[in-house]
Parts: C-alpha cells; sequence; structure tokens
C-alpha cells in the first residue's frame, strides 16, 4: 500500500527476500513471490535507474521460477498475470508504457548466453501475449526477436520459440495476423523438416490454424517455392 516506504527500505527487503531458500515449501515460495511483484510493479513505475538492477533481479527470478518444477511454474505463471495486470490497470495515463517496460525488460533475457533462461523468458512472453495478444504488437521489435531464435541450436530455445508463434496465432486476431504471416512462415518452415522433439508436428499445427484464419491463399502467396509442396499437404489434409 506504501510503495514509498518499500523502495526506502528496498535494500533491505530485497536482502531479506533473496536470503529465503523456499526449497520445496510452495506456501513460502508463494509468499516470496508475492513480495516480488509488489516490488517490480513498483519499481517498474517509479521507472529510476537506482532500482533497475533490483528489478532485473527479480525478474530473474521469475523466470527460473518457470523453469523449476510444476508447482513453482504455477506460482511463477501467476505471479507474472498479476504483474501484468496491475500495470495495464494502472491509474497512470501512462499505463501502456509501464507494460512495454515490463515486455522490454524479458526481451532483454532473450540475448542471455544461457539457453536456460531464454527459453524461460520466451515461456514469460508467450504468457504476457496470450493475455494481450494485441498489445504485443505494439512492442518494437518482440516478434522478429522471437522468430529469429528459431535459427538457435538448443532444443529448449526451439521448442518455445514454436511455442511463442502457436500462441501468437491463436491470440491474434485475423487482420493483425495478415501484416505478419510472412515473418512467420519464413521463421517456422525451416523447422517443417524436422520430425525430432515433434518440432514438424507442432509446425504443421501453426501453419494449420493460420490458414483457417487467413485462407489459404494469402498464406500460399507468402511461403518460399521450396515449401509450398508441404503448405498445399497441410492445406490437403
Amino acid at each position: 500500500e506504501h510503495h514509498e516506504y518499500s523502495l526506502a527500505q528496498l535494500d533491505e527487503i530485497m536482502m531479506l527476500l533473496h536470503g529465503i531458500k523456499p526449497d520445496s515449501n510452495n506456501a513460502v515460495l508463494e509468499g516470496q513471490l508475492v513480495c516480488y511483484k509488489y516490488l517490480l510493479v513498483h519499481m517498474i513505475k517509479v521507472n529510476e535507474e537506482s532500482t533497475s538492477k533490483k528489478a532485473f533481479l527479480i525478474l530473474n527470478e521469475l523466470i527460473l521460477a518457470l523453469k523449476s518444477k510444476k508447482e513453482s511454474r504455477r506460482l511463477a505463471y501467476d505471479v507474472l498475470l498479476a504483474i501484468s495486470t496491475s500495470l495495464r490497470s494502472s491509474e497512470l495515463n501512462n499505463g501502456d508504457s509501464d507494460l512495454q517496460r515490463l515486455f522490454t525488460m524479458v526481451m532483454g533475457y532473450l540475448s542471455s548466453p544461457s539457453p536456460h533462461i531464454v527459453s524461460g523468458a520466451i515461456a514469460a512472453l508467450s504468457l504476457l501475449i496470450y493475455t494481450d495478444a494485441d498489445f504485443c504488437v505494439e512492442v518494437p521489435n518482440l516478434i522478429p526477436s522471437v522468430l529469429v531464435l528459431l535459427q538457435n541450436k538448443a532444443i529448449e530455445v526451439i521448442k518455445a520459440s514454436l511455442g511463442f508463434v502457436k500462441v501468437l496465432v491463436t491470440s491474434l486476431q485475423s487482420e493483425k495476423l495478415l501484416g505478419l504471416q510472412a515473418d512467420i512462415m519464413t521463421g517456422i518452415l525451416p523447422m517443417s523438416s524436422v520430425t525430432k522433439h515433434h518440432f514438424k508436428g507442432k509446425v504443421i499445427l501453426i501453419v494449420e490454424i493460420l490458414i483457417r484464419k487467413c485462407g489459404f491463399d494469402a498464406i500460399d502467396l507468402v511461403t518460399p517455392e521450396k515449401y509450398k509442396e508441404f503448405v498445399r499437404s497441410v492445406e490437403e489434409v
């Protein structure tokens, strides 16, 4: 309720929270993540350079939790959604820029040398666009930054990126997809020949959704020649 107090005592609070090791105690983990949620929302809203490093420390904890065991993952998803909702429903007129700041912060982890962190960041972005797909189109370089990761060598990064694209095409309205379909098809089609890790099946599903939403002719128009036979086979099925 009194974020001025929290920010004034930020070093002490962060030291306390960061020192907690929940282990298998979900109640402790939930309390820790909820405290992180309040702090991160306050930090993003005030947008001060002095708190940015601590904000990234919190976000790092959330991303790691997204890649942990099932119960911790669920708690992290819930907290991330709550953060997004708080920023979107802000009484300030710049609520959208606060939310965009959150997207930008998460995107910063896409350049991490750790595939584990990168895939966690993509999972976070997938969740955020699922709740507000239209807004993601307004975030600069968000979609290209994830599509380029389909060329990554790490299996978990490719898997997470395909998951992001699936959420994107499922959540966006047809008119918004029409402007993105060329980039999406160019990004996913090289994976159509990879049967390992169900990559081909995931590509087929994405192409099916695109065909249903945009029509076969529109999709065929942006399909490179070498993949046209594959896309036609998906359409026929």
